[in-house]
């Protein structure tokens, strides 16, 4: 059998890096945040809860802490489940219990199976793909959890916004350009537009 190497950026165009990272001024509309987190996916949410809660911990002075989000509610684009190790939950939010975090049921076991065109023969399980004592969840519900323990942490949540690009002033970045979100096929706005911020 031959086999061809195939290395995956010889494949991909290069990344536009003129139009992802762009000098300019802060737009009069901007909205004004100290800390910005793009994308509300899990790490992001669980970032901006940490930050609230050492700042509010340490008594530090009070910042803008905000999430950017392409899609109108969190977890839309989140459509996949998972298996979590609940330890980084019980790290954010130690006065919770595991039966209180957004998951579906416990893993009670693994299987391996190695698989031919015709058997299926069982396989001791690898450590790395141990998973009992972790849980089962689905992503968005994660998400939309993490989102209102971020908004009562005071925590901006700005959803219908997708970024296009790091808003630089020399060596340092100032800001977040987002692009309208709700354009319809033919780059007209549609139904659920809405305009871009900077």
């Amino acid at each position: 059998m031959d086999l061809k190497r195939i290395i995956p950026k010889s494949y991909q165009d290069e990344l536009p890096i003129e139009s992802l990272i762009v000098s300019g001024k802060i737009s009069k509309d901007a909205v004004s945040m100290d800390v910005l987190f793009v994308g509300a996916g899990p790490a992001s949410l669980a970032g901006a809860i940490r930050l609230a809660q050492l700042i509010k911990g340490n008594g530090g002075p009070k910042i803008q802490i905000g999430v950017l989000e392409k899609s109108q509610n969190l977890g839309d684009h989140c459509l996949s489940g998972a298996i979590i190790n609940p330890v980084c939950f019980q790290y954010l939010f130690p006065e919770i219990e595991n039966r209180d975090f957004p998951f579906r049921g416990q893993v009670v076991g693994d299987n391996v199976y190695l698989l031919t065109p015709q058997h299926s023969v069982r396989i001791p399980t690898p450590p790395m793909m141990s998973n009992r004592n972790f849980f089962v969840a689905s992503i968005c519900e994660v998400v939309r959890w993490l989102g209102k323990k971020a908004e009562n942490l005071g925590v901006e949540l700005l959803t219908g916004f997708p970024a296009k690009s790091l808003l630089v002033e020399g060596n340092r970045v100032v800001g977040v350009q987002t692009t309208p979100s709700g354009l319809n096929r033919t780059g007209k706005p549609g139904p659920q537009y809405i305009g871009a911020v900077r």
